[in-house]
């Protein structure tokens, strides 16, 4: 991934504007700030580098900055929002459940926000249509943002580093919210950017990352990511950026007075909670319960196969499976996660019941996926409808059908694709947009099989 620094000062800043850099350099602040007063500030105003000055409002333990609340009448969640210079921005990152928005664990999008992806953000800067080319842009963006307010832009952005100047860390929520650099965090505009949560979900990522658009060139602006670092900002540039295709966070700024406002079309999305919503409703399953823990679950009839329609959920009671996260709420929604250890483990599945193998897959794709045209596996067919994020194609979204009611779930980790394990520790990567066959040492999913010798499953009547 190509990344270069957008420099937002003069040539005496460059040093201060990094991407991802180590700032260690002799920091003016830290001969001793008293109350009322900034050394650093003061050092940089001195220098003439910064072309417009704003004090801080929270130095030395005294906040005195110029606080607000944004209830959003869609979801009636609160904001606490900030006024600096000349803008209001959301204190907090944006947490409406729009579509193609998704949290990366179970409890953290109260505190660091929902990620959103490119079509969310960007499809709703035009008008009755989902393509650039047919459609006027509204300006400015409000997209996922409360009524009144817009998705940030490059010159939102722009005037708040240039009113604050190099303030490098000056940005940053307090100390505990980010992986620990070393860097001496100061909210001292009331800002409080958090990172981006990390799309693994094993801890977080070391920058905040956000999308904005540019207002004057509205062809070329919709797929950059910037991130914002304890040590400056950067800016990932390119038609493809990964960060924007998993997501990012959304902070919204309030429109300024006379400006054309929207009104919001969104609705709060009703997220599915368990593995049986995202089953086909026009499939006539079958039922079994598995009597080592009771949980039961819809079976399928493809062919000469009959599978479990829902991803495994049994505890083995040891490091080689757990739920995303820790969190039940995940197991619910996707089945547990195993390591290739336990899928090659022949009693993993219930009695009568295995790991398939890898001629047995091969049976189900001849049966489902295979296109005889162009001889690939078109995976659309066996993919769980809405469970997918679609963030890298989302053109693709719209062949889903679960035709044979498989209702094949994704990963938690990444949304846009999962691994399912064959019986000899090998696996299937199934993505948006094609798959593969590897050997994986990460955690995967477990689809069980009916064993040939057992009479199929009673279709439910």
């Amino acid at each position: 991934m190509k990344m270069e620094c957008k420099v937002l000062f003069s040539a005496l800043a460059l040093a201060l504007v990094a991407c991802g850099g180590d700032s260690s350099e002799s920091n003016p602040a830290d001969t001793g700030a008293s109350q009322g007063s900034n050394p650093e500030y003061e050092y940089w105003l001195s220098q003439g580098i910064v072309r417009e000055t704003l004090k801080p409002c929270n130095v030395n333990g005294v906040d005195n900055c110029e606080y607000g609340t944004l209830e959003d009448a869609r979801d009636g969640q609160v904001y606490k929002t900030v006024k600096i210079g000349n803008q209001v921005w959301m204190a907090e990152n944006l947490n409406f459940a729009s579509e193609q928005s998704f949290c990366v664990k179970a409890n953290n999008c109260k505190g660091y926000g929902r990620l959103y992806d490119r079509k969310v953000l960007f499809d709703t800067a035009f008008t009755s249509c989902h393509t650039r080319a047919e459609c006027e842009a509204v300006l400015p963006v409000q997209s996922v943002c409360p009524d009144g307010w817009h998705v940030s832009t490059e010159s939102d952005w722009t005037d708040l580093y240039m009113s604050l100047g190099p303030a490098g860390n000056f940005l940053l929520a307090k100390e505990g919210a980010w992986p620990s650099s070393g860097m001496n965090y100061r909210d001292a505009y009331g800002l409080g950017l958090a990172p981006t949560p990390s799309t693994e979900g094993d801890g977080m990522q070391g920058a905040f990352y956000y999308a904005e658009y540019d207002e004057n060139e509205l062809n070329g602006g919709f797929s950059n990511v910037n991130s914002y670092v304890p040590s400056g900002r950067g800016t990932y540039v390119g038609g493809y950026s990964y960060e924007i295709a998993l997501g990012v966070n959304v902070r919204c700024v309030q429109n300024k007075a006379g400006a054309v406002g929207t009104v919001s079309h969104m609705t709060p999305v009703v997220e599915k909670k368990n593995l049986s919503d995202f089953l086909n409703p026009n499939i006539p399953y079958g039922e079994f319960v598995d009597e080592r823990d009771g949980h039961a679950y819809k079976t399928v009839v493809i062919g000469s196969q009959t599978w479990m329609a829902q991803n495994l959920n049994f505890d083995t009671g040891d490091t080689l499976s757990r739920c995303f996260d820790n969190s039940e709420e995940f197991c619910d929604k996707f089945g547990r996660l195993y390591y290739k250890e336990a899928a090659m483990r022949t009693n993993i599945c219930p009695i009568g019941w295995h790991v398939p193998s890898s001629q047995e897959i091969d049976v189900l794709l001849k049966e489902t996926c295979y296109d005889l045209v162009t001889h690939e596996n078109r995976f659309e067919n066996l993919m769980a409808v809405g469970a997918w994020s679609f963030h890298v194609y989302p053109e693709k979204e719209a062949l889903v059908k679960d035709e044979f009611g498989f209702s094949l779930m994704p990963s938690v980790n990444l949304y846009t694709m999962t691994i399912l394990w064959r019986n000899d520790g090998s696996s299937i990567n199934v993505r948006e947009h094609d798959y593969n066959i590897r050997t994986s040492d990460t955690r995967g999913s477990i689809r069980c099989l009916q064993d040939e010798a057992v009479a199929p499953v009673n279709v439910a009547e």
